[in-house]
């Protein structure tokens, strides 16, 4: 059941791991014209480990055995989650908004659900073909004005695989990495996706990209590698333990929100009506087909959704102008 209240101290850190990863699209970004993609997952990564490895280093050593046992399973997780995500999701966040980008990205959770249904062979109840739909429809409504006032489709692209690699190294996560316990595991996924991401900066950095840094970029890197991964990771890692992974899914909802408002108040990056409106429907669609009924403080008619997403879709922008914002 979920009656139970989460203790104050587990449930700020199931928010702050959100807020600290939807500042990772923000810094990345930022980031976006100084740096390419794999330069700046690397540098974040190395960063991650001066962290990582004094804390987990020893447990790792001590579970040598089952390291070597799970070697494979880490390599093929930090080639998902530590190497292929991030660059992905960087080189998009060169061609695409915040605020786009986020948008798009707000689906994941979604795309978890649907490929762990898949891979479960069990049959999608009726609540996730509707949510999903109506969540589709919201991102497909934002993107598609996005696209209309010329925003490069090949970001919008490669946000969707970035969340869709998510998605999918979600989903393996699942299996755990062997008997290794998370913290030693998730430093052999880093240093597996380190290790991935070397041979690929030196065949495509720019020469001269790193030195040629200002204080403010060396800055975001900082907190890319201090907060956004390390300790956004510790943080998750001690909410999930005590809330489990259903109730701490719904949290994972607060990424793509903290990232449109980290955008606008750093960057300055405007959000437009249509794009809240987009954002409401895509949430929405993704709490219906996510969250259990035990979470859901009141029943969300789907006709309802339904009928505001195709609204949505139709005509973004003239809907959203005809309501007093």
């Amino acid at each position: 059941m979920f009656e139970r209240q989460l203790p104050l101290n587990v449930a700020f850190c199931l928010i702050l791991a959100p807020v600290f990863w939807g500042g990772n699209f923000v810094a990345g970004h930022f980031l976006g014209t100084a740096l390419s993609g794999p330069t700046i997952n690397l540098v974040r990564w190395l960063v991650a480990l001066v962290v990582l490895v004094p804390l987990f280093l020893p447990a790792m050593m001590r579970h040598w055995a089952q390291v070597r046992a799970s070697w494979l399973r880490l390599a093929c997780l930090g080639a998902l989650g530590v190497a292929g995500f991030n660059t992905v999701l960087y080189e998009g966040l060169r061609l695409a908004s915040v605020s786009v980008a986020a948008i798009a990205f707000a689906v994941t959770p979604l795309i978890i659900t649907v490929l762990a249904t898949v891979l479960d062979r069990r049959i999608p109840p009726k609540r996730l073909i509707v949510g999903a739909l109506i969540a589709l429809l919201g991102m497909l409504a934002v993107q598609a004005d996005a696209l209309r006032a010329g925003v490069a489709p090949g970001g919008v692209a490669l946000v969707l695989l970035a969340a869709l690699i998510w998605a999918v190294y979600s989903v393996a996560l699942r299996r755990g990495t062997g008997a290794l316990p998370p913290g030693p595991g998730f430093l052999g996924q880093v240093l597996f996706g380190t290790m991935f991401l070397i041979p690929i900066v030196v065949f495509t950095r720019r020469p001269g990209e790193v030195a040629a840094l200002s204080v403010q970029e060396w800055s975001a890197l900082l907190y890319l590698g201090v907060f956004a991964a390390a300790v956004a990771f510790l943080l998750w890692q001690k909410g999930v333990a005590v809330a489990g992974p259903v109730t701490a899914g719904v949290f994972m909802n607060l990424v793509p929100l903290s990232s449109l408002v980290l955008g606008w108040a750093i960057l300055g990056a405007p959000i437009s009506p249509t794009e809240i409106l987009g954002f409401t429907v895509v949430i929405l669609g993704v709490a219906l087909s996510t969250v259990p009924d035990g979470i859901l403080l009141v029943r969300v008619r789907p006709a309802a959704l339904a009928a505001l997403s195709v609204l949505a879709i139709g005509a973004p922008s003239e809907v959203v102008a005809m309501v007093p914002l």
